[in-house]
């Protein structure tokens, strides 16, 4: 049907309603979450027939990117190229009842609190 991402990534998530009411965003776009595959937010508009791509960023530049982490095996596709590229690690969607998407997603690197601190 739609390809709103492209082969190296995998969708972990998709939200096209409110939960709570599932009349919100009819006939309206569906979002994707990539999770650590990619940093953007692949946008499907079925009354269009069109797909898009929101762009998603961290705030904080030094956020280790998926990247940065070799494969465990290699793929049988890819070798062992590092194909997830994410930063922002974003997945678990949720739309309001304005339609707005929540997205949980990391924007800085890990960072353990004080008080867990020797």
């Amino acid at each position: 049907m739609w390809d709103g991402a492209n082969p190296k990534v995998y969708l972990h998530d998709e939200i096209a309603t409110d939960k709570r009411d599932p009349t919100v965003n009819a006939n309206g776009p569906i979002y994707g979450a990539l999770e650590a595959s990619a940093d953007y937010m692949p946008v499907v508009d079925p009354t269009r027939n069109s797909a898009s791509q929101v762009q998603l960023q961290v705030r904080d530049p030094k956020t280790p990117s998926e990247a940065d982490t070799p494969p465990a095996q290699p793929s049988p596709y890819w070798g062992t190229e590092a194909i997830w590229t994410s930063r922002a690690n974003a997945h678990s969607f949720a739309m309001d009842r304005q339609g707005r998407v929540w997205i949980a997603a990391r924007i800085r690197p890990n960072q353990t609190a004080a008080f867990c601190q020797p």
